[in-house]
This record gives C-alpha cells, sequence and structure tokens, in this order.
C-alpha cells in the first residue's frame, strides 16, 4: 500500500489521475452509454473504438485544450478536424498497451486500486484524511459509479506501470552527459543582417492588369462568408418544471426517507491496522502465527500504536502507528470492511483477519456519522431535488414532445405558446459560431444544416451543456458568393505590393548570400545594400536575442574552418529574411559543475531515452497488430469545421 501513496508524489502519480478517468474524461459517459449502438470506427485486434467514442473524445480533448489558453480564445481556432487524429492515435496506444498487458497476464488487483484511491488527494480532507463524501461527490459529478472508477484505475495503473518500467530501465553513461553537456554550453560567434520587405514598397505601383491578374489567381481567397440569422425558441429546466404536476407531501416524505438511509450509508469510520503481509514475505501459517502473537500482546496491554510501529507492514502507515484514517463503504478489502464496521466503540480492536494481502488486526479510532437531514429545515432543498429527479426522469419524453411539434409545425408557434417563451432572432452568424448559446458547436451545427438552410424546415431539439434545450429555424440566409474585383480592390493592391515587397527582399538575400559564400568580404557585401551586421559575440544556444528562430539555425550550421564563414538565410515569421553568418564556434566544457549537476543531466537524459523506448516499444506493438479503420463511421465529429 505504501507504494501506491509514495508514486502520488512522483511523475507517474501527477499523470495517473488524469488517465484513471480515460474513458470518461476523454471518451464520456455518453460514449460509453452509445458506444455498443453504433459501428466501431477503429478496430485494434479485437477491440473495438466507437466512433460516438471518438467523438467524445474531441469534443473532451477540444474543451481542455481551449481552457489551457484562456477565455480570450475563438472556439473555431481549435477545430474538431485539427484534433482527431492525435485524440486517435491516444486511443490505439492505451488500447495496445492493455491488450499487450492481457496477453501477458498482467493485472492488477482490486485492491491495490482501492488504496491507490484512499491516496489521491482529490479524495481527501484538507487535513489528509480519505473522505467517502468527496469520492461521491466526484463519482456523481462524473457519471461513474465506484466499481467502473476502480476497473479503470486498475487498467490505468497497469498502463502506467508498463510505461514506467520500460522509460525507468532506461539509462545514459557519464560519457553521454559529457557530450550533450558539451554541445548544450558550446558558443558562437554570430552576425545578423535582416532584409525587411517594406524597404521595398516605395517603388511598386501596381497597374490594373496586374491587379486583375492577381484577383484571378486568387479569386477563391475573395469569397463572403456565409452567414445565417435564427430564429429560436430557448427553453429552460424551470420552463419544463413549470408544466409539471404538484408535488405532494408523500413525495416529500419518501424523499426524505431515502436522504435519511443514504445518510446512514455515509458513515465513515477511522482506522489503525496492524498488517503482516503473505507471499513472498511470509508463508500464510507464519504471517497468522505473526497475527495473533501480536494480538495476544495487545490483550495483555500493549500499546497498539507502538505495536504498529514496530512490527506492522504496511510500511507507510505504520509510521503513524498503523493509522489509515477516515474512510467510508466500498474502499477496503470486503473482510476488512467487514471487521472494521461491525466493532461496536472507538478503541474496540478486532481478531485477525486475513485479505488477500495478509492479515491484519484493526483498531476503531472513531466514527463520523454524518448528520440525518430534517423536514423542516430540508423541505425547499427536497423540492428542488425532487423536481431535478422528474425533468432528468422525462427529459426523453420532453425532448420528444418538443421533436414532434418542431417536426409538425411550419414555425416555432406551437412550441412558444406550449412554453410560454417568445422566439427570439440571433445576430448573424457565420460558421464560427458567436455568444452565449450560439458558442455551442451543436448549435452553430444546426444553423447550418440542411435541414434549416435548404429544406428550411425547425431543427430538432438541441440539448445543451446545462440542460436546457433549444430549437432553431433559419430567419435570413446569406450565402457564399464571390466577391468581385472591385469589392475588394484595395485588398488585392495592398496584398500585390506586399507579395512584390517579399519577392525583391528574397532576390536580394539570395544574391547577398551567393557574394558572401563566393568569399566578398562580409562588411562591403551588406554596405552594398545599405545594411550592417548585428554581431553576438559567443552567443549560447538559450540566447533570448536574436530571436529563438535565428538562434537555432545559426547552430544548425556547420562549423567554419578558420579564417571562414558558414553563411545562410532565413525567413521570418514577420517576413523580413534574416542572413545569418557564423565565424567561430567554441566547444563548451562537458563536465558538470557539481556532482548534483550531472545527476540531473543524466537522469533527463535517460528519461529521454526511456521515452524513446516507450515510443519504439509502442511502435512496434503498433505494428503487429491488426488496426482497422472504419472509414464510413469516421466521420467528422460534432464541432467547428
Amino acid at each position: 500500500m505504501d507504494a501506491f501513496r509514495s508514486m502520488l508524489t512522483g511523475w507517474v502519480g501527477k499523470s495517473l489521475l488524469v488517465l484513471i478517468s480515460v474513458p470518461f474524461v476523454i471518451v464520456g459517459i455518453e460514449g460509453i452509454f452509445t458506444s455498443g449502438r453504433d459501428r466501431a470506427a477503429l478496430v485494434v485486434d479485437d477491440h473495438e473504438i466507437s466512433n460516438a467514442e471518438i467523438q467524445q473524445a474531441v469534443e473532451n480533448r477540444r474543451t481542455q485544450i481551449l481552457e489551457q489558453l484562456g477565455k480570450g480564445v475563438d472556439p473555431s481556432f481549435i477545430t474538431a478536424e485539427m484534433v482527431r487524429p492525435a485524440v486517435e492515435q491516444e486511443l490505439i496506444k492505451r488500447q495496445l498497451l492493455i491488450g499487450f498487458a492481457d496477453k501477458d497476464g498482467f493485472s492488477v488487483p482490486e485492491e491495490a486500486a482501492k488504496s491507490y484511491v484512499r491516496a489521491v488527494p482529490q479524495f481527501q480532507t484538507p487535513a489528509g484524511e480519505f473522505s467517502q463524501p468527496l469520492l461521491n461527490s466526484y463519482l456523481s459529478r462524473a457519471g461513474i459509479t465506484a466499481k467502473g472508477l476502480l476497473n479503470n484505475v486498475s487498467t490505468s495503473l497497469l498502463t502506467e506501470q508498463i510505461q514506467g518500467g520500460l522509460g525507468g530501465s532506461a539509462f545514459a553513461t557519464p560519457a553521454d552527459v559529457e557530450r550533450i553537456l558539451s554541445l548544450d554550453k558550446q558558443v558562437r560567434d554570430i552576425g545578423v543582417a535582416y532584409i525587411k520587405p517594406e524597404e521595398f514598397r516605395a517603388g511598386i505601383n501596381p497597374s490594373d492588369f496586374d491587379l486583375t491578374e492577381y484577383y484571378e489567381a486568387h479569386q477563391d481567397d475573395y469569397q463572403s462568408e456565409e452567414r445565417v440569422k435564427v430564429s429560436y425558441v430557448h427553453l429552460s429546466q424551470e420552463q419544463f418544471a413549470a408544466n409539471d404536476e404538484p408535488i405532494s407531501d408523500a413525495e416529500i416524505q419518501d424523499k426524505l426517507d431515502e436522504m435519511i438511509k443514504d445518510a446512514e450509508g455515509n458513515e465513515r469510520r477511522h482506522a489503525e491496522h496492524i498488517l503482516f503481509e503473505t507471499g513472498s514475505k511470509h508463508s500464510d501459517a507464519e504471517a497468522r502465527s505473526l497475527a495473533e502473537k501480536a494480538l495476544a500482546e495487545l490483550k495483555a496491554g500493549k500499546n497498539f500504536e507502538e505495536l504498529a510501529k514496530a512490527q506492522s507492514e504496511d510500511f507507510e502507515s505504520a509510521k503513524n502507528g498503523g493509522d489509515l484514517g477516515y474512510a467510508g463503504r466500498g474502499v477496503y478489502a470486503p473482510e476488512f470492511e467487514d471487521a472494521l464496521f461491525a466493532l461496536q466503540a472507538p478503541n474496540d480492536i478486532s481478531g485477525v483477519v486475513k485479505t488477500e494481502f495478509g492479515y491484519h488486526i484493526i483498531k476503531l479510532i472513531g466514527v463520523d456519522e454524518p448528520p440525518l437531514p430534517d423536514m423542516q429545515k430540508s423541505r425547499d432543498h427536497i423540492i428542488a431535488e425532487i423536481r431535478k429527479e422528474r425533468i432528468a426522469s422525462n427529459i426523453g419524453t420532453i425532448i420528444d414532445d418538443i421533436d414532434r411539434m418542431a417536426f409538425e409545425s411550419n414555425d416555432l408557434s406551437e412550441i412558444s405558446a406550449q412554453y410560454d417563451q417568445k422566439p427570439e432572432v440571433s445576430d448573424w452568424l457565420t460558421r464560427k459560431g458567436g455568444t452565449g448559446i450560439f458558442a455551442d458547436p451543436k448549435v452553430v451545427e444546426a444553423a447550418f444544416s440542411s435541414e434549416i438552410l435548404q429544406e428550411q424546415r425547425n431543427s430538432d431539439v438541441i440539448e445543451l451543456e446545462d440542460g436546457s434545450l433549444v430549437v432553431l429555424r433559419m430567419d435570413q440566409h446569406e450565402p457564399v458568393r464571390e466577391l468581385s474585383l472591385d469589392e475588394v480592390k484595395d485588398k488585392v493592391r495592398e496584398q500585390v505590393i506586399a507579395s512584390k515587397a517579399q519577392e525583391l527582399a528574397t532576390e536580394q538575400a539570395k544574391e547577398l548570400l551567393g557574394r558572401l559564400n563566393a568569399g566578398e568580404d562580409r562588411v562591403a557585401v551588406l554596405a552594398s545594400a545599405k545594411l550592417f551586421w548585428q554581431d553576438s559575440p559567443a552567443l549560447a544556444r538559450n540566447a533570448t536575442m536574436p530571436p529563438q528562430a535565428v538562434v537555432q539555425k545559426a547552430f544548425e550550421l556547420p562549423k567554419p574552418a578558420a579564417g571562414k564563414y558558414s553563411n545562410t538565410t532565413l525567413p521570418l515569421a514577420s517576413g523580413e529574411i534574416a542572413l545569418i553568418s557564423v565565424s567561430n564556434v567554441v566547444s563548451g566544457d562537458g563536465k558538470a559543475k557539481s556532482e548534483a549537476e550531472q545527476r540531473a543531466f543524466q537522469n533527463g537524459l535517460a528519461m529521454r531515452y526511456g521515452s524513446m523506448d516507450m515510443e519504439g516499444f509502442l511502435s512496434t506493438l503498433e505494428s503487429k497488430a491488426v488496426i482497422k479503420r472504419n472509414q464510413n463511421e469516421a466521420e467528422e465529429p460534432e464541432g467547428f469545421n
């Protein structure tokens, strides 16, 4: 058990909390419920990955990326088409590892997964104690059962162990470190000159013929953006509830009874234990004998905490007198749980209890019984919960009813009257989406669907993330059209001038580079073009000036012979062209400054080698696997296109 606790502080633990809910975080609960109903878009050996799973994975990954980029980013910047290939490859790699583990008989026992869950900080109180309510809250939000979470933890622990085993077996020699340090600490004397296209603009005056020629060659660039305005009815959950039947006192009492029962089931117990492991350390009989001797010592008056520190083989808890903290039901091994919850009062001690880990002696320290709800304080909350449950149970019927009205009507009036909600009209929308409900990819996709634009029908009901529903209908539509030259003449003129200026700058860069490589005086060459060298002596790889792209290119050039120069050009994102000249290369000291630096470099290099080994291992698995893609099913996932 201590192995799992210590794992949380390392690199494995930081990534594993994300991985334990991969089928739910990446695929989503919808994907799990629907994956059996649609054909596989991917088949890895005999395991099918449905299109619904991939679509949900893609959408969740888009959401993660957008959250990382911040609120100001246009959602259309990260398209589903852009994300899908990487997500598919991740799902394939994960399945390859799972298949490898299954084939070779690797597994992680359920109790080990439970031990890991108990040690996850997300499920602990500020005092570091395991909290069953926090776990239950997570399970409820994610729509996951405890069994499903444990199965997924076991799978993720298994794949992490495989990756950790391969990565951890890699090593770097001192010679490797010396070579890398020498390269890393290498410095170069360089000169850079910048050729700016704007310097060539003054003499460019395009004719009408030039404009027409450029416009016709780039006609696809001069089209209007398709736009649509939609009428829509947006219904909140409160509006569903408004049409509901009144809630009776009997329903309220039944719900209160259910909440009391749930609260009673959330009792947590604070335990300490002493463990004698079976397996490689002791035989079953030896471990049982040791446990019985320890129990006899306790009955004779020996202090439990001192005995745990001295004898328990759960070394992590032993340091704290065997303390396991608080936990509810469903966390420990069944035999351990039954014995713990059978103890009647604090300080009671169990007999010898056998689990798959060995023999335990358990001490009850305390009981945390959650307060039971009462009618007077909880009535409003109970009514709200009943309404939510009614909506959840009836949402299918509600959607079917609204869908029927939308299908049978030539407008939104029937839905509007039924729910007393006047239709609204959106602003002009493009395929990039808008604000509010029009930032939702499903709404944008529906607004530009053939159902609305060509057939001029009401959309199907669209369920939004907050549980509200919306139905759309076209109000106005502006299709894509070709813009005339007169409409874009100023834009074309600017692009012709910029294009010609870039050509002239590129020609000058090529001409100057040729003269430098021919051995002409480097200062005179630049002076002829009214340019000058910006020298950077003893430039390091991590220099912030010149721009990093220039530094990187300078370090790619070969070492020049004595008295010579290595030269090249580099187009920059700004449009400028950098002319780069390296005059000298000085190798770095390959010796580390200290033992700590030596270890850090050696460990970092070993991790890099381990990552390369892992990629090679996955490539081997992939080359031997039968991976099929069903093109008919691998359709474009929901989102901006």
